[in-house]
């Protein structure tokens, strides 16, 4: 057990969804699914995309390339145009589109053509849908954008955002990502999401401006293959680097019980990442003594347990009006470092904490290094699943309903 003393400081369900199951959310207690109902066709459905850094009260730069259309949500046709080049602003009386105002507060514009929305400096495929929100004043507070695109597209979007899809060698790790990715958006979704962010909250999701060719090829060669246990979707987290060692999901917190695909596997040494030194500033301690009600600064953190890979399962925070037990990965997203394998911890004079560790993410499932040393060893993709998802099966989403007990 390692100690840490700080130095006290003085002063809707979207209609996508396949299978209606009882999905799993981080640290609470989960299912992997029951009895399930096929609603629609995956190739033709859409993956509903948050585009966090444009959903905002800011005006957004908007290029609309050729014919494109402005569509109520019952279908009905507002406007039709031809090549836009503006802002999409709120106003008090809503949205206007350059110089025209939008009627309503929710509605989709729909290009005719493949890649032909520009958010910013950013080409999209798909459909953007937009959602104005009113304050209690009943005046317009901020947009929420969406883009709405077929699975594969979308798929292709996360593994040039996930990886480095220009490192020789690694074309199986991005078939191996490319499985994984679609595993985990069908699995959020089957589980009641209303939508997928497109940051690191679910996965990160790239426009059409970073696509290389080894990604297309990843996609396209693994097209609607996913990862199953027990004929059930499996909960295919990944992460960046684990250290030498990947977690058990259920000792982490993420699952209630053990799933054999998910009690963690050894990392290939080529894998292994440098040390980093991460500093908290005090102020982020002070928030999360604030947050669970344990006083106005941390005092002390105790490392109660750790797994064989040297990662914090869990730990205690101390205030000076109590105290409150977390798990490891929680108290990771509270403090900001890259991962939860902590090496050293060493007070600051100024309230906040210095930490060294090792490894990147959350470390449970397919590790994006090691999946690269992998396959630049030869391996296939399968091999490299197999290795991360021991016992998971690789099938098609086609096969869902055939699947069902």
């Amino acid at each position: 057990m390692n100690t840490a003393k700080f130095l006290p400081r003085f002063a809707g369900l979207f209609a996508f969804v396949l299978l209606i199951w009882t999905a799993s959310r981080l640290h609470d207690s989960q299912a992997l699914g029951a009895r399930g109902i096929p609603i629609v066709d995956l190739e033709t459905a859409e993956i509903p995309v948050r585009i966090e850094k444009w959903s905002t009260a800011r005006p957004i730069p908007l290029q609309l390339l050729g014919e494109w259309t402005l569509v109520a949500p019952n279908g009905t046709t507002l406007h039709q145009g031809h090549s836009f080049e503006g802002f999409l602003r709120l106003e008090p009386d809503g949205a206007h589109l350059g110089s025209w105002s939008v009627s309503i507060d929710r509605f989709s514009l729909v290009p005719s053509g493949d890649s032909g929305l520009r958010l910013g400096s950013r080409t999209y495929r798909g459909r953007l849908e937009i959602q104005v929100y009113r304050d209690n004043k009943n005046l317009p507070s901020k947009f929420e954008i969406q883009l709405h695109l077929p699975i594969e597209d979308y798929i292709l979007g996360v593994v040039c955002g996930e990886m480095a899809t220009r490192t020789e060698g690694g074309e199986e790790a991005f078939k191996a990502q490319a499985i994984a990715a679609r595993t985990y958006a069908l699995w959020r979704l089957a589980g009641g999401r209303q939508s997928l962010s497109d940051g690191p909250a679910d996965q990160r999701f790239e426009s059409v401006d970073f696509e290389t060719q080894s990604a297309r090829d990843a996609v396209a060669s693994t097209r609607g293959q996913v990862l199953l246990w027990n004929r059930r979707l499996l909960p295919a987290w990944y992460h960046a680097a684990p250290g030498e060692q990947t977690s058990n999901a259920c000792d982490a917190g993420f699952l209630q019980k053990d799933l054999p695909p998910l009690v963690g596997s050894e990392e290939p040494q080529e894998a292994w990442e440098p040390p980093w030194t991460f500093v908290v500033p005090f102020e982020r301690l002070d928030a999360l003594a604030a947050e669970h009600n344990i006083g106005a600064w941390v005092s002390k953190i105790q490392l109660l347990k750790r797994d064989k890979g040297g990662r914090i399962l869990k730990a205690r925070v101390d205030g000076e009006n109590g105290s409150v037990r977390l798990f490891g990965e929680q108290l990771r997203c509270a403090l900001g470092p890259p991962s939860a394998l902590w090496d050293r911890l060493q007070p600051l004079p100024d309230g906040g904490l210095e930490i060294q560790g090792r490894g990147r993410g959350h470390g449970l499932g397919l590790s994006q290094r090691g999946a690269v040393a992998l396959s630049q060893r030869g391996l296939s993709c399968s091999a490299i699943l197999a290795h991360y998802y021991p016992g998971a099966e690789i099938t098609s989403y086609h096969r869902f309903p055939e699947l069902l007990p």
